[in-house]
């Protein structure tokens, strides 16, 4: 949904959170932005692509690095940005995925128990 977008709109400017599929934040360092960030938004896209099934797992071992690299190098203050990227990498989207291919999803559960508690008022509890 675009933000310009007046489908599904509740107050102006607010989308309820059930309606959010995914938020990208601008990561104020154009170096962390153009060398982590959009990279890893594109090998998780990547790795959600059917058509590229075949470099899924290496899609995703991408995905999980730049998430990562991001998340170490965003400036401080940037709390929605550094909430998106720890749910993407730490929190709930990143170790679901990775358990979707493992018999014990545990670990998975316990990190998005961890994200929810950390996270309360998240617009990613939704889906958390």
């Amino acid at each position: 949904m675009k933000p310009d977008s007046d489908q599904g709109r509740g107050q102006e400017g607010r989308y309820p959170a059930a309606d959010i599929l995914d938020v990208v934040h601008e990561v104020r360092r154009s170096a962390i932005r153009l060398s982590a960030y959009r990279p890893a938004l594109a090998a998780e896209k990547d790795f959600l692509d059917p058509a590229k099934e075949a470099n899924r797992a290496a899609n995703l071992k991408d995905a999980i690095k730049k998430y990562k690299d991001a998340l170490a190098g965003l400036d401080p203050g940037q709390t929605f940005a550094q909430r998106q990227v720890e749910y993407k990498n730490r929190g709930a989207a990143q170790p679901s995925r990775r358990a979707m291919g493992k018999p014990k999803p545990e670990a998975a559960l316990l990190q998005m128990r961890d994200f929810k508690n950390k996270h309360p008022n998240s617009w990613q509890i939704t889906s958390a």
